[in-house]
């Protein structure tokens, strides 16, 4: 078969596994990356190896742009076959979904269509959920709301904390692509809508950037010690605020972390 075209999308890690995968393949040519980031580490993410997708991009000599309209200006429309956008914080525009004959994937950091939205790490321990994972699905103008492509499930542990789960998902994403990279480049993958999952008793909830923000005051008189476990696990990740407790004006915060732990 003749090569498929794609335009890689993102900046961290899982976007260089993604690079190298589709490097690797016989049947694709890497037309052009896309990625904010320059020669830049990521501490927080689970792969040994914490190049950015820029460098990786770098390396081999692949065009890289660095806003959509970049890409718009140089491409017409149909230009790659397909897109794939490796959690890359970006709402698409339409000029931009037009560059791909295909359809654009998106790396979805969660279970779609239950947990649509951001942050779902973070909520899918404090709504409770038993599994979380990740979601490839078709990109159209409507965030979240695309065609479902495949599904990668893991089981939440009682452990677990948000950071915990950012970091298996991105293992759950990666897998999800490696299993149907052949099936979407042939397409004989059968995009499902999400409207078949809902019918079955699935539920689609949204989670916009200020819903993680209302969950990290906690009224210690009001909050039972189940779902105070939940809220403090569901809002423990480096580098950003955890749950806390105000005491006499003070915000007294709630982690399972030991701060202030020396080294032996």
């Amino acid at each position: 078969m003749n090569k498929v075209s794609f335009l890689i999308i993102g900046d961290i890690p899982l976007a260089t596994m993604v690079f190298r995968l589709l490097k690797d393949h016989p049947n694709v040519n890497i037309k052009a990356v896309l990625t904010l980031a320059k020669s830049r580490t990521f501490e927080n993410d689970p792969w040994d190896d914490q190049t950015c997708l820029f460098d990786e991009a770098q390396k081999y000599g692949v065009p890289t742009f660095h806003s959509q309209q970049e890409v718009v200006d140089e491409f017409a429309p149909g230009d790659f076959d397909f897109g794939i956008s490796c959690r890359a914080s970006i709402i698409y525009k339409p000029p931009f979904l037009k560059l791909f004959g295909k359809y654009l994937i998106n790396m979805h950091g969660g279970i779609l269509p239950a947990r649509s939205g951001l942050h779902i790490a973070n909520h899918c321990i404090i709504e409770g959920d038993k599994q979380s994972g990740g979601t490839l699905h078709i990109i159209n103008e409507e965030i979240d709301a695309g065609d479902l492509l495949a599904r990668e499930f893991f089981d939440l542990e009682s452990f677990d904390t948000s950071f915990s789960v950012y970091r298996k998902t991105q293992f759950a994403l990666f897998n999800a692509f490696k299993k149907n990279v052949d099936s979407i480049i042939n397409e004989t993958i059968e995009p499902v809508p999400q409207s078949v999952y809902i019918s079955k008793g699935e539920k689609k909830e949204y989670f916009n950037k200020n819903a993680i923000n209302k969950r990290k005051e906690v009224d210690l008189a009001k909050v039972g010690t189940e779902e105070l476990d939940r809220i403090v696990r569901g809002l423990d990740f480096p580098g950003h605020e955890s749950a806390y407790t105000v005491i006499n004006g003070n915000k007294i915060y709630l982690t399972t972390q030991a701060f202030f732990k020396k080294d032996q």
